[in-house]
């Protein structure tokens, strides 16, 4: 089945200026990328759209600030079960318990802060959809 999902280079990841090696390592993957944006520091409201499912975790605030911190790319990836897929690339949202070669063991930052892991992707396909029009439909 094809699906459409949404990846978001975060703050730590373009400060540390290794986006361009994480977008390479999606196509050298096999990871299509349909559409990339430079979306410069996303506005608050945007954040707390994209982060809505976290608004009642004592973490929420700190993400936000996080998230909010710098700038962000946006890449439309486009495939064959690509949520699924793309979530395993990424691995574990904590870094420390990313498996190894995973973009985020191999790039997220701050170990014990698990919101500073270089990359966001969406976890099924409604967010996916709803994640895509933040981005790239607004």
């Amino acid at each position: 089945m094809v699906e459409q999902t949404l990846v978001l280079i975060k703050p730590d990841a373009t400060e540390k200026e290794v986006w361009l090696q994480i977008i390479d390592r999606y196509r050298d993957a096999g990871f299509f990328i349909k559409k990339t944006k430079l979306v410069g520091k996303m506005n608050r409201a945007t954040a707390k759209k994209l982060y809505s499912a976290h608004r009642q975790k004592p973490f929420f605030d700190r993400l936000i600030n996080f998230t909010t911190s710098g700038p962000i790319i946006a890449l439309l990836i486009e495939g064959e079960y690509c949520i699924t897929s793309i979530r395993k690339f990424n691995g574990s949202t904590d870094p420390e318990k990313a498996k190894s070669g995973t973009i985020r063991a191999e790039f997220g930052t701050r170990r014990g802060e698990k919101h500073e892991n270089a990359v966001h992707s969406s976890d099924s396909p409604e967010s996916a959809q709803a994640e895509i029009t933040l981005f790239f439909n607004s």
